[in-house]
């Protein structure tokens, strides 16, 4: 394998340049890779601090589309909290193989039309399928469910009895239950 643009030269800089740089830490950075999914993460960000900015993001059927490129000085706070939400958003989306309508994504849409198409009809069948696969499971995980839930009423009535006999050996030896007769 190859490396990337970064490996090699942050790596051998520590190497020979340690006191130049901090511990390594989770990046913090939106939209690095571009769009959630891109590549697999071996980390997630524990905090964005810190956007990637991609122009093509911020045209028309873009992640985020209709939101300004520019700060906005009023209420910056609202312009990131509606980028971290489309961000998160279109995340959890991804992963389920539901497709965000108006998005032009890099899965379904090609260099040309006949790869556009294929990739459409690919993903429309894995999203049915993952659908599929979603309701079948269903019954399997309210099955665990209820074991677990089962298993937890269990556990607490085996801590009730307990704390019964406990209380009943201490009347029977005329204590108060705090460990001391009266």
């Amino acid at each position: 394998g190859g490396f990337c643009e970064w490996s090699l030269p942050l790596n051998h800089g520590r190497l020979i340049a340690p006191e130049r740089f901090a511990p390594p830490r989770t990046y913090r950075t939106m939209c690095w890779p571009r769009y959630p999914h891109e590549w697999p993460y071996w980390r997630r960000p524990e905090r964005i601090a810190f956007e990637n900015f991609h122009p093509e993001l911020y045209a028309p059927r873009g992640l985020f589309a209709g939101l300004s490129t520019a700060l906005d000085t009023e209420s910056p706070e609202r312009q990131a909290f509606d980028k971290l939400v489309r961000w998160y958003r279109f995340d959890l989306e991804m992963g389920r193989l539901r497709f965000r309508s108006g998005v032009r994504d890099p899965w379904r849409f090609g260099r040309t039309l006949p790869s556009t198409i294929g990739r459409h009809v690919f993903f429309r069948t894995a999203s049915a399928l993952r659908r599929v696969w979603e309701y079948v499971a269903l019954e399997e995980r309210t099955q665990l469910t209820e074991l677990a839930g089962q298993l937890a009423s269990s556990e607490l009535d085996d801590a009730v009895t307990r704390d019964d006999d406990t209380a009943t050996r201490d009347d029977e030896a005329g204590g108060d239950g705090a460990g001391t007769s009266s």
